[in-house]
């Protein structure tokens, strides 16, 4: 590994990395952001990390004239803190743990307070469930983890009644809120395309590599009568 080097450039101020090439983060972080993406055809490596600084980005990687960088938006370090990149260099990841328990979220209008988004992860998977408000055609359920997490899975379990069966559901996992309540441009850890039938209990949506994200939504994607009624949620991260 070279040595650090030191740049100054005229009205930029100091930049210094240490051992460039491969993906380079401004700060230390246990997974790549997804999301956010912005590619380029610039100069030099140099120009690559100023562009990642003017996009207030975590991370960049240069490549025979071409700079891809990530996390535009989520890095809160501004000045000279913010133009020292290292290497990335991922955890050896160790455990999987669960994470949900606790945590804050959010969710389309729910049916009532008695079934906002928390009743999916308070350990009740007898009678407490999140349920979506009929007057939601798409409706959602959102975790946030609080920072950003390899994702390695998902295990919902919904809940039918009566007639009403939760089906046509998409699992994606985000590094900054939403505009709105398009998702889209999420990564799409699984999918559901048919209706739920309790014999199958909890859905498993898995990633062998992990998504990295700080936010996990559930969310319908075809328009029915059908509620979203989620009973629980688990969601297993990486740890080192």
């Amino acid at each position: 590994m070279r040595a650090s080097c030191l740049l100054l450039l005229a009205g930029v101020g100091a930049w210094a990395w240490a051992a460039s090439g491969g993906m380079m983060v401004s700060s230390p972080m246990s997974c790549l952001p997804v999301g956010d993406e912005h590619r380029a055809a610039v100069a030099s490596e140099v120009v690559c990390a100023v562009l990642c600084d003017r996009l207030r980005a975590r991370a960049y990687s240069f490549a025979d004239g071409a700079c891809e960088v990530r996390g535009a938006g989520l890095s809160s370090q501004v000045g000279p803190a913010a133009r020292r990149f290292t290497r990335f260099a991922p955890p050896a990841w160790a455990v999987r743990r669960e994470v949900s328990r606790g945590k804050a979220g959010n969710s389309s209008t729910p049916y009532s307070e008695g079934g906002a988004y928390q009743s999916a992860i308070d350990e009740d998977v007898t009678f407490s469930h999140f349920v979506s408000h009929p007057s939601t055609s798409l409706p959602w359920w959102m975790l946030d983890l609080g920072e950003q997490r390899l994702v390695l899975s998902v295990a919902a379990l919904p809940m039918n009644y009566g007639a009403d069966a939760v089906h046509d559901i998409e699992i994606r996992v985000g590094a900054e809120l939403p505009e709105g309540e398009n998702f889209t441009e999420w990564a799409l850890l699984g999918e559901y395309r048919q209706r739920y039938d309790p014999s199958e209990g909890r859905l498993v949506f898995s990633s062998d590599a992990g998504i990295c994200g700080r936010y996990v939504a559930i969310r319908k994607v075809v328009v029915s009568a059908d509620l979203l009624r989620l009973i629980d949620v688990e969601v297993y991260v990486a740890e080192p």
